[in-house]
């Protein structure tokens, strides 16, 4: 094992050992010692920050693709992290990242230049990964990949 993976495995953030245990060590991502990492991931102080920004940010946070702050990004890096799926304490980003995503007025204000929709993949990509991942898949899904699909 080369140093710095080794030294990355003494970090005391839970999510980085995940990250090195499961995507360079190919360590199952199901075993018993990975699930319990996860947890330690979930009530890990970067979680909790995530979850529950200072309330100054948690005001300027108020659109939901405030990069960093809003419950986009908030659910992107909760999957990245590791997060495991189904925290109930995601359930309200969860469900403003559906209402941003799936408003009449974010589906239909497409803007269409020579017959082709100029659109980045990278609010529904990101939604439907961190969605799917986090455990928060509904049939809103299907309507995001499709809008997705719809779009490229």
């Amino acid at each position: 094992m080369t140093a710095i993976v080794e030294k990355l495995l003494g970090c005391q953030e839970p999510s980085i050992s995940y990250k090195i245990r499961t995507k360079v060590l190919d360590e199952d991502a199901h075993s018993l010692a990975i699930t319990a990492l996860r947890e330690e991931i979930k009530h890990s102080p970067r979680v909790q920050s995530l979850l529950h920004p200072p309330e100054g940010m948690a005001r300027i946070a108020q659109h939901v693709y405030r990069k960093f702050a809003g419950a986009h990004w908030v659910l992107a890096s909760l999957a990245d992290i590791g997060t495991p799926p189904g925290d109930p304490r995601i359930a309200p980003q969860a469900e403003l990242v559906y209402a941003c995503w799936l408003h009449p007025r974010h589906v239909q204000d497409l803007l269409v230049l020579d017959g082709r929709v100029r659109k980045c993949a990278s609010q529904e990509g990101n939604a439907l990964y961190s969605l799917i991942t986090l455990g928060f898949a509904d049939q809103r899904v299907e309507q995001l990949a499709d809008i997705l699909m719809n779009t490229q």
